[in-house]
C-alpha cells in the first residue's frame, strides 16, 4: 500500500501517516497547517492517553459486574460460618463473606487510586521540546477541552512515563488482589482442609 510504501521509504511511522493524509487533503491550507509545529509525540502520546482511557472505560463496566456478583454472593453466604485461621492454624471462628468482603474493598480501594491515575493522564499538544513555543495557547486549550485530555505540565518531547507506569502498578495491584482470593478459595478445596469444593452438575466431568 502506498502509506507501506512511504514507511519503508521515511523510517518513520508517523511521518508516513501524515504524508499519506496530506496527500489526500485537496486545501492547500489544509496541507499547510497539517502537524505545523508540532512533533510524533504530540499525535502518538496523546493518542495513547486517550486509548487508556477508552480502555479504562471498557474495564470499568466489567468491573461493575464482578462487584454486583461478589454482593449477590455476600447476601447469599451471609450466615455461613467457617475457621480464621493465624499462622495455618485455627484461631476463630468468622464468617466465610469476610473473604468476599475483603476482596470486594481491594476493588474498591484500588479502582479509587486508578481512576485518579487515568483522570490524570494527560495528552501532549507541546512541539519537539515540549513548550509549545510556536503553539498558540488558545489552540491548546480548545484541544484540551475538544478531547477532554488535561494538558502535560511537563516541558519535554513526551507525557512523562511515570504517569503510565502508575496506571501499570494499580493494575498489577487489582491482579494481586484476585489472585490472593483465588489462591485462598484454591487452598480451601485441598481434601486435608475441605470447606470448599466446586460444584458439579449431574452428569458432568471434569471442572
Amino acid at each position: 500500500s502506498r502509506i507501506e510504501y512511504l514507511q519503508n521509504t521515511t523510517k518513520h511511522e508517523t511521518v508516513a501517516f501524515l504524508m499519506h493524509l496530506e496527500e489526500r487533503l485537496k486545501h492547500p491550507i489544509s496541507k499547510n497547517l497539517l502537524h505545523k509545529n508540532l512533533t510524533s509525540s504530540d499525535l502518538l502520546d496523546s493518542a495513547s492517553t486517550i486509548q487508556h482511557k477508552l480502555s479504562y472505560n471498557f474495564l470499568n463496566k466489567k468491573l461493575k459486574i464482578l462487584k454486583d456478583t461478589i454482593a449477590c454472593k455476600i447476601v447469599q453466604n451471609e450466615q455461613l460460618a467457617c475457621a480464621g485461621r493465624t499462622h495455618s492454624k485455627h484461631a476463630e471462628k468468622i464468617n466465610f463473606t469476610n473473604r468476599l468482603k475483603n476482596l470486594d474493598i481491594a476493588i474498591f480501594e484500588i479502582t479509587n487510586f486508578l481512576n485518579f491515575a487515568i483522570i490524570k493522564l494527560p495528552g501532549k499538544l507541546s512541539g519537539p521540546v515540549g513548550n509549545a513555543k510556536n503553539i498558540p495557547f488558545s489552540l491548546r486549550i480548545k484541544f484540551s477541552q475538544e478531547f477532554n485530555l488535561p494538558l502535560s505540565n511537563s516541558q519535554m518531547q513526551i507525557v512523562p512515563r511515570y504517569h503510565y507506569a502508575n496506571i501499570v502498578f494499580h493494575l498489577a495491584n487489582l491482579a494481586s488482589a484476585y489472585e490472593k482470593f483465588a489462591t485462598d478459595i484454591r487452598l480451601l478445596a485441598f481434601n486435608e482442609i475441605d470447606e470448599v469444593q466446586e460444584g458439579f452438575d449431574s452428569g458432568q466431568y471434569g471442572s
